[in-house]
């Protein structure tokens, strides 16, 4: 069996009450992953984000308002027995100004990014890995479209192992 086919095999294989989350979404075109692959997920996820509604950027008609099921920060989520997560083109940094105010925000991102520390609350790609870890159950999965190749180490450091990975930015990740 091939990783994609594993990958497909342990999604689909998730109980029908499984437990579903979708963070920072929604993602209005849907995941490319599951949709490319033809999978299908046994349960409809729970949508968050850290506003409601979001505001969500792509092309026209965008911006757009859209609703989301519930509020969750992905620097601290609340989350447990949780059977699998998802996220798409998870921002890098918190805030989408570029200015004197945030440039040293963003320096400390890249430095504990590049240090791989995983306590840090300044990336939200950091966080993503850490509290996903500490919320899913044992063999829960992450699904990430839009990862960068740093992601893979930090992955590692906070308890994943790597099911799948795609050419371009895709990853399925069982927590060890």
């Amino acid at each position: 069996m091939d990783s994609l086919q594993k990958a497909k095999h342990l999604i689909e294989a998730l109980p029908k009450t499984a437990r579903i989350i979708e963070l920072a979404g929604p993602t209005p075109p849907g995941n490319e992953f599951l949709e490319t692959n033809k999978i299908r997920l046994v349960a409809k996820p729970l949508i968050t984000n850290r506003e409601n509604p979001v505001l969500f950027y792509g092309l026209p008609p965008y911006p757009k308002k859209l609703p989301v099921d519930e509020i969750a920060d992905i620097h601290h989520l609340r989350y447990t027995d949780v059977d699998m997560f998802l996220c798409s083109y998870l921002t890098w940094f918190n805030d989408h100004r570029y200015n004197s105010k945030t440039l040293f925000k963003r320096w400390i991102a890249t430095l504990h990014y590049k240090l791989r520390y995983v306590q840090s609350r300044s990336n939200p790609h950091i966080s993503l890995f850490r509290e996903t870890a500490k919320a899913l159950k044992p063999k829960g999965l992450l699904l990430v479209e839009g990862l960068r190749n740093d992601d893979f180490a930090i992955a590692k450091k906070c308890g994943f192992t790597v099911v799948y990975k795609d050419e371009d930015d895709t990853a399925l990740f069982q927590r060890s």
